[in-house]
């Protein structure tokens, strides 16, 4: 089925408003979730992409380890990603 012309202008017209936007998630999360179902793993290598998809610009970057285990677990988790990480994030100790 061919999508008409009007919807294909919309779609064009949405994601040019959505790139202007400059959206910083202050609650981004690495690692295995735990006690979200719906949350999917994330890892550095894949932030950068999934920010694209969803026009986020930056954001303040935490791991599931400092949850599920412990803040040190956490911190650990954090440095080893470090060079993974896109430039316009900032990791939560």
């Amino acid at each position: 089925m061919a999508i008409p012309e009007q919807i294909r202008e919309m779609a064009a017209e949405r994601r040019a408003m959505a790139e202007r936007l400059a959206i910083f998630d202050a609650n981004l999360w690495l690692g295995r979730p735990t006690g979200f179902p719906l949350a999917k793993e994330l890892s550095a290598a894949e932030l950068r992409s999934t920010l694209a998809e969803y026009w986020i610009r930056g954001g303040l970057v935490s791991h599931w380890d400092s949850r599920r285990l412990s803040a040190q677990d956490g911190n650990r988790a954090l440095e080893g990603a470090l060079s993974g990480l896109p430039p316009e994030c900032g990791i939560v100790w």
